[in-house]
C-alpha cells in the first residue's frame, strides 16, 4: 500500500491554521528593520516556536504511518485474505476495517476498524485462533472482542475450539431480527473404549474399511467417531 506524502489541501490547511498562532516578539532592533524594509531573521526561541507548530501537525501523520506500517505487517504475518480488508481514504486519513458482513446481523454489511489502540487485539485474536488451527477465523474473532458480541448464530463455527473463543466474547444472543437461528450443535467424539461388538480380531490396517463407523484402537476396542 502507497501512502501519499504530497501536502493534501487538508493538511496544508492545517499547517496555515498552526502557524497562525505563532507569535513572534520583536525588539527594538527588528522593529527598526522593519521600518526600513529589510527582512529579519527569527532568534532561537521564535525557530523553536514554528518548528513545534509544524512538528505538531505532521506527528500525526507519523503517528499513523507507523500505524499503517505496523497494521499492514500483522496482516501479511497472519495471512489474512485480501477480500477482508477494506481501506478506506477520508481527506488525510486513511482507515484499515476487517470484512464482517453477515457475521454478526444476516442480510447486512459490515465492518469494524482496525486502530492504534485495538492492534493488539487483531494480533491475539490471530493467535488464539492459530491454537485451535482456525485461521481462517481470526477477523470474525477479532470484531467480537471489540464489539463483546457473539456472532450471529448461521455464522457461527461447528469446530468446538474456535467456538468457545466465540462464546467467551459475550452472553448467548436470543433469536430475532439479524439472529434467525441458534448456532449449530457442536460436533462431539465418544472416546470411551468399548467392547468389539462382533469380537472379531481384524487387522488395525483394514479395520477401518470394514467397520466404517468405528475407529481401530489396535485391539479388541473400538471408539465411535460417531455425533453423540
Amino acid at each position: 500500500m502507497t501512502v501519499p506524502v504530497h501536502p493534501t489541501p487538508d493538511l496544508r490547511d492545517r499547517l496555515v491554521t498552526a502557524l497562525g498562532n505563532v507569535r513572534l516578539r520583536l525588539g527594538p532592533n527588528a522593529l527598526a528593520m522593519i521600518g526600513r524594509g529589510e527582512a529579519i531573521r527569527l532568534s532561537g526561541n521564535e525557530k523553536d516556536d514554528v518548528a513545534d507548530a509544524v512538528l505538531g501537525v505532521f506527528r500525526s501523520e507519523l503517528d499513523q504511518l507507523d500505524f499503517l506500517r505496523a497494521a499492514v505487517d500483522l496482516i501479511r504475518r497472519a495471512d489474512i485474505f485480501s477480500e477482508e480488508i477494506l481501506l478506506c481514504l477520508d481527506g488525510d486519513r486513511v482507515s484499515i476495517n476487517v470484512n464482517v458482513s453477515d457475521v454478526f446481523a444476516w442480510g447486512g454489511g459490515d465492518a469494524e476498524e482496525i486502530t492504534p489502540e485495538r492492534l493488539p487485539v487483531l494480533e491475539q485474536a490471530w493467535r488464539d485462533c492459530r491454537a485451535v488451527d482456525a485461521d481462517e477465523w481470526i477477523v470474525e474473532l477479532y470484531a467480537a472482542r471489540v464489539r463483546g458480541m457473539r456472532p450471529q448464530g448461521a455464522a457461527y463455527p461447528k469446530e468446538p475450539g474456535i467456538a468457545a473463543l466465540f462464546d467467551a466474547c459475550g452472553p448467548e444472543r436470543p433469536i430475532g431480527l439479524g439472529n434467525p437461528r441458534k448456532p449449530p450443535a457442536l460436533e462431539t467424539v465418544d472416546l470411551t473404549p468399548k467392547p468389539c461388538p462382533r469380537q472379531c480380531e481384524h487387522d488395525p490396517h483394514t479395520w477401518p474399511a470394514e467397520h466404517p463407523e468405528y475407529q481401530c484402537a489396535g485391539d479388541l476396542t473400538y471408539t465411535t467417531t460417531k455425533e453423540t
